[in-house]
């Protein structure tokens, strides 16, 4: 008794498996970019990024010496004497003075500053405005990331709606506007 001929598995080529791994990282790409999309940028305030460590321009250039001796030299090092002037101080490393804008959103801004924010909003476009709470919590979070490298598309992001979307002008003069009634 002879078994009937199975039927012949199919097997995948090497470029079909190269084909289905590249979709799959693409598909991740993808929902990866439409997360971010609607995350936004974020907005860490809790931790002031540290001032880089500088020297002054009138600083004179390291000073290196030479290693220490080995134990077993007889000649000792060369103590400073009355007529001589000792060794040379050692030159110290300056930081950059501390920023002076405080860490996180400035705070909510009251009476006549609260209109005047809301005035210069509504000059560039009055639906920046819609929602007044929104529109001072929009300015305040602006305050943190105004002059870095994505101010205007984190301009774009926290005051375009679903109503209205903020081009890169208006953006411009969201944060100029910022600077001259809010942030510091």
């Amino acid at each position: 008794m002879t078994n009937p001929p199975q039927p012949a598995k199919k097997r995948f080529g090497a470029g079909a498996i190269v084909g289905i791994v590249l979709g799959a990282i693409l598909a991740v790409l993808v929902l990866l970019a439409i997360l971010g999309a609607l995350v936004g940028e974020p907005t860490d305030t809790t931790t002031p990024k540290p001032a880089p460590a500088t020297t002054t321009a009138a600083s004179p250039p390291p000073v290196t010496t030479a290693p220490p001796a080995p134990p077993h030299t007889t000649n000792p090092a060369p103590q400073p004497t009355a007529s001589s002037p000792g060794p040379a101080p050692t030159p110290t490393r300056t930081t950059a003075a501390p920023s002076k804008a405080p860490a996180g959103p400035p705070p909510k801004p009251t009476g006549a500053a609260r209109e005047e924010l809301l005035d210069a909003l509504r000059a560039i476009h009055p639906a920046l405005v819609a929602d007044p709470d929104d529109a001072i919590n929009n300015a305040r979070n602006q305050c943190s990331g105004i002059d870095g490298p994505r101010a205007v598309w984190s301009a774009q992001q926290r005051f375009g709606t679903a109503d209205h979307e903020v081009s890169e002008t208006e953006a411009e003069r969201i944060n100029a506007a910022l600077r001259q009634t809010l942030c510091p």
